[in-house]
């Protein structure tokens, strides 16, 4: 089901629309009471409640300014609307569970607002704004203890607040660190020493983070972690065998993993629970490393694999990991161009649940495996094929005309969809 808020754009919230109000005419919706009227619209988004419902009547504008209403706001950019929009509608918002920004240089006052009108708040999502300051972590460890996930994508804090103020995060269960400036190794060996519950937690795009910091953090949260995402460049083969104690894991990401060598995959692939593994830029496994760590063959439960540009990869490799990960849904081999029509071609027969293939740059790949795709891969939605030379459109749009529902992109990124005559 998607989430039913929106951006707001509130033009003017006060009760200052009598004229506007009194030209209302009663309707068969005036004799239901309160209770269903607000159960009613809770399916409705808060831009329309603010923007329309509230200048339907003066009942309904009381009724679209009820807090039970009000649990999950997104403010929108800047220049959209103001501080004192914003600040009016959280205080407005007393019962608030959810609060999202991006692109906002307020974003820590309104924060820092948010935890102290807000206290039934469980979720904060600041996505590309402005640093957090100090007394964000104050207000933070003074006032919200319930506070269940922090998303900071993009953003940023001090070098010292994430030692300094970790204590102030121990209530977190999901952290999103990603791209996040000021976060190093005593950073998270703090987080993750404080934190008692840590279930998820991403720290791609962090090269100040090392085997330290991610080996404490396993040490500390294997009992708890079930989502984790990490970025590879600073890590050593070493930091990746600590994976084997986290057996809770359903997701493991983990982009430039260009120091993960064969020893190091075994160990991921020995986490039974997985459900979603990118390994991107494995440029030390080689063929073999994927024939012997897929061979045991426990990833029953593999629903979606990205192996983007592990260039060494071969078609014995493939082979291995088709007849292991049967319940694929998704699989991305994108700019693993040794790759030939063989190994294709057992994908395509062993792994009949596919609904998304990327095999952009497989330079060797022919037109052979296109044919008994379509009735082999009946639920497949998604074909990249970015970069394949030796398929040309004419076989592309005949996969679109066969099965509808499919989208194939071409080698220059175009899309062919099906339309109608």
């Amino acid at each position: 089901m998607e989430e039913k808020s929106n951006d707001l754009i509130l033009e003017d919230i006060e009760d200052t629309e009598d004229d506007h109000l009194d030209k209302y005419q009663p309707s068969i919706f005036d004799q239901l009471p309160d209770e269903i009227l607000i159960k009613i619209l809770s399916y409705v988004s808060e831009t329309d409640l603010a923007q329309k419902i509230c200048l339907v009547s003066k009942r309904f504008y009381q009724l679209a300014m009820d807090a039970s209403l009000w649990t999950d706001i997104r403010l929108p950019r800047d220049k959209t609307m103001e501080f004192q929009e914003c600040s009016l509608l959280l205080s407005r918002s007393p019962m608030l569970q959810k609060l999202r920004m991006r692109e906002r240089s307020d974003s820590n006052e309104l924060a820092v607002l948010a935890l102290e009108v807000c206290p039934m708040m469980r979720t904060l999502e600041l996505i590309y704004c402005s640093k957090l300051k100090t007394d964000f972590f104050e207000t933070l460890a003074d006032r919200h203890s319930c506070l269940k996930e922090l998303n900071l994508w993009g953003s940023g804090l001090e070098q010292h607040h994430l030692g300094e103020y970790a204590f102030s995060l121990s209530s977190l269960t999901r952290i999103n660190l990603f791209d996040c400036r000021g976060v190093d190794d005593d950073g998270l060996v703090e987080l993750a020493t404080k934190c008692t519950r840590i279930q998820s937690i991403n720290i791609k795009e962090i090269t100040q983070v090392g085997d330290r910091g991610v080996e404490v953090l396993i040490d500390q949260q294997k009992e708890h972690l079930k989502s984790l995402e990490l970025d590879g460049e600073s890590l050593s083969a070493q930091a990746y065998l600590k994976l084997r104690l986290c057996l809770r894991l359903t997701v493991l990401d983990v982009s430039f993993a260009e120091n993960m060598d064969g020893e190091a995959l075994a160990a991921v692939l020995s986490l039974t629970e997985l459900k979603v593994l990118t390994i991107k830029r494995g440029k030390m496994l080689t063929d073999s490393d994927f024939v012997l760590a897929f061979s045991t063959g426990k990833l029953n439960c593999l629903t979606s694999l990205d192996l983007s540009e592990c260039s060494g990869i071969g078609d014995d490799g493939l082979i291995s990991i088709a007849m292991s990960c049967s319940k694929l849904k998704r699989f991305d081999l994108n700019w693993c161009w040794e790759l030939t029509d063989r190994g294709v071609g057992v994908v395509v027969e062993r792994c009949p649940d596919l609904e998304s293939l990327g095999l952009t740059g497989i330079v060797k790949l022919s037109s052979n495996p296109m044919v008994p795709m379509l009735k082999q891969l009946p639920n497949l939605v998604y074909l990249d094929l970015q970069q394949c030379p030796n398929i040309n459109d004419d076989i592309m749009r005949d996969m679109v005309r066969a099965k509808p529902t499919l989208t194939v992109i071409n080698y220059y990124g175009e899309s062919f969809v099906f339309q109608s005559d």
